[in-house]
């Protein structure tokens, strides 16, 4: 699971622009592992809600938008001594 949010700012066709943004992530993922070697993948549904004020017709971002979201690691470690 993932979440997360916050404020920007921007300015746009000279209007100082506030814009609020949400973000909740369920990433289901594998982890392998062999001798030194892990392999961690994940994916899932990624939901994002931008809101502006005042609103921002030009900004292709605001509103909710839900995606896929992927994530992969790759940890070797150094042979012991």
């Amino acid at each position: 699971m993932l979440t997360g949010g916050g404020t920007y700012h921007y300015r746009s066709g000279g209007a100082e622009i506030t814009g609020e943004m949400g973000l909740a992530a369920a990433m289901p993922g594998w982890r392998f592992k062999h001798d030194r070697l892990e392999i961690t993948a994940v994916a899932g549904l990624d939901l994002q809600s931008h809101h502006l004020s005042p609103g921002d017709p030009s900004n292709k971002m605001r509103g909710t938008h839900a995606g896929l979201r992927t994530g992969a690691d790759l940890w070797c470690s150094r042979a012991r001594r």
